[in-house]
């Protein structure tokens, strides 16, 4: 009976070397882009990063502003159409 467990061993192994080499294939990918990631330079001290950056306060500064001034137009708005209602009824 020994006989018989050996070539389903065997055919077990090529399985087994198969999972391996996956495992070992995403250790080294890992690995890899771990190196390659701490060996490039931070994008966010790039002198157009920063132009940008500067430039992003900028636009939403200005937005909130316009809708700032938007609001208050529209509450205006708003006070005129309910006084129009009210006059007629």
């Amino acid at each position: 009976m020994p006989q018989e467990e050996s070539p389903s061993l065997e055919a077990a192994k090529p399985g087994r070397k198969k999972r391996i080499l996956v495992g070992v294939a995403a250790i080294v990918l890992l690995a890899g882009g771990t190196a390659i990631g701490t060996t490039l330079p931070d994008p966010k001290s790039s002198e157009a990063y920063v132009a940008m950056s500067g430039e992003k306060k900028a636009a939403e500064s200005e937005r909130d502003s316009v809708k700032s001034s938007y609001d208050s137009v529209k509450s205006k708005y708003d006070t005129l159409q309910n006084k129009g209602h009210r006059t007629r009824d």
